[in-house]
């Protein structure tokens, strides 16, 4: 299991910080929209850095039964062997649990936003924001759905969110 301190912040570090990368990721969805629905093409043509580290897209037709990954950025695939505590015989990692929104993007036509507390094999806990949002190769059918993931280790005992002002603006970035 790879080292979750080198993967995500501990709880001292700003937390908007892990805020400004979702949006940087709500806003490139928003750029590359137009009016429709954006293709992957047009989304990775926006200049997002580093922040590419945590994006994934997966394709909706090749995903049968599990998520197929067209795309999964180099730090966020390290998650795919961080596993939540209570997985039982069937183990669930952070990467598994930030992919169940998919739908959620395809359902809503826009981005979709969750915040999630995951406590780890170890007892860790893990602060996780994760945005979908669709994508398309006509401009009208979903096709795709990207994401990018963000959090930060906290203590069990600090765990929880703010009061509902996550400074996220997505209610602007739905199709136009």
């Amino acid at each position: 299991m790879p080292d979750v301190t080198k993967l995500f912040p501990a709880g001292a570090a700003q937390p908007a910080k892990d805020r400004r990368r979702i949006q940087r990721f709500v806003n490139a969805w928003a750029a590359a929209s137009k009016g429709a629905y954006p293709t992957w093409r047009e989304l990775r043509e926006i200049d997002l850095g580093s922040d590419w580290n945590w994006v994934y897209v997966v394709d909706l037709a090749q995903s049968q039964g599990y998520p197929h990954f067209d795309f999964l950025g180099p730090r966020l695939s390290e998650l795919a062997e961080v596993y939540l505590a209570g997985g039982g015989d069937w183990a669930v990692s952070v990467l598994d649990r930030a992919a169940e929104d998919i739908n959620a993007a395809v359902a809503e036509q826009g981005p979709h936003m969750r915040e999630d507390t995951l406590v780890l094999e170890d007892g860790a806990a893990v602060l996780v924001r994760c945005v979908t949002a669709p994508l398309s190769e006509d401009g009208e059918t979903i096709t795709q759905v990207a994401g990018i993931v963000s959090g930060r280790l906290e203590e069990i005992s600090d765990v929880g969110f703010s009061d509902g002002d996550d400074g996220f603006d997505i209610d602007g970035a739905g199709r136009a």
